[in-house]
């Protein structure tokens, strides 16, 4: 006899799906298979609707997992890595061509993080840097000539290796010239060397 109730028909049906499933487990997955491989434009489609509209919380909750599982995850990544060292080196390099700023943006916080100094958010020295490049004209913090940006640098005024921040209230714009001289002196050895001393 027919269930005319829909809530115990819809009930039902699920309960039997749910029967089949668990008594044709290699079936089910193949018909899944099967379905996926049909509908795999849609499909992608609509889970990368689904991750752009929770992106903070997968963030979130990969982070969570990440803190908790650090071994685990360095381990695949090295494994992963070593299986597909060439095309991994391939993607690198692709990458480091088309983003030279964020290249050398990495290169600093990796050498401040290494000898314990402070970084900052990537994202603001990164959007003013691209700022002031993209500019007619710069003047250069320490001898206080104008300069065309493809003549000058990013520098520390601290030098990181005087433990000097890499954030956004310790860089400045340096000619070719004063960047090469200072080097990695300190604040106080530099303004010695310098006819305009900073005042900090």
């Amino acid at each position: 006899m027919p269930i005319k109730d829909p809530i115990k028909r819809r009930e039902y049906h699920r309960m039997s799906s749910k029967r089949w499933r668990e008594n044709n487990i290699e079936r089910a997955k193949a018909n899944e298979r099967a379905y996926h491989a049909r509908n795999k434009v849609k499909r992608n489609a609509k889970n990368k609707e689904y991750r752009d509209n929770n992106k903070a919380y997968w963030k979130e909750k990969f982070r969570a997992w990440r803190d908790k599982n650090l071994d685990h995850d360095r381990d695949r990544n090295r494994k992963f890595y070593s299986e597909n060292k060439d095309e991994e080196r391939r993607k690198t390099d692709e990458w480091a061509s088309k983003n030279r700023h964020k290249k050398r943006q990495h290169g600093h916080a990796y050498r401040a993080r290494k000898i314990g100094a402070t970084v900052g958010d990537q994202s603001i020295i990164s959007s003013w840097e691209l700022s002031w490049k993209s500019s007619q004209s710069v003047r250069c913090y320490w001898c206080m000539n104008s300069f065309h940006p493809s003549k000058c640098q990013t520098d520390h005024i601290d030098s990181i290796f005087s433990r000097g921040a890499h954030s956004i209230e310790n860089l400045c714009i340096s000619c070719s010239k004063c960047n090469q001289r200072k080097n990695r002196a300190s604040i106080s050895d530099w303004n010695k060397r310098i006819s305009q001393p900073v005042l900090l």
